[in-house]
């Protein structure tokens, strides 16, 4: 039996725990690392805090793609979304993707 819920990654991206540390371990491992990641999915997505939290880590550029965000959230980010935007997440919607990413600061 896999206890996901005691897997915990090591060094500075320790925030991630669960099946989010299996689900990405090849990505921490590569030896030639990109210049950036691209991944879509909601605006609270576990994944996408995870993925935001090893890019930060490894110097990553991270580009996260998603349905168009509901303004309170763009001016008020909070949860997961606040935190991968705090960990230097890029954002573009589904409908239309920019040419320069969501400005959060």
């Amino acid at each position: 039996m896999k206890r996901d819920d005691l897997l915990l990654s090591p060094g500075p991206t320790n925030l991630i725990c669960g099946n989010k540390v299996r689900k990405f371990k090849a990505l921490v491992e590569l030896t030639s690392k990109p210049r950036m990641v691209i991944s879509c999915g909601g605006s609270q997505s576990n994944a996408m805090g995870a993925l935001a939290a090893i890019c930060n880590s490894l110097g990553i550029q991270f580009l996260y793609v998603t349905p168009p965000i509901a303004r309170s959230l763009i001016k008020n980010p909070r949860g997961n979304f606040e935190t991968a935007i705090q960990k230097g997440m890029q954002v573009s919607n589904f409908f239309c993707i920019q040419a320069a990413p969501l400005n959060f600061k």
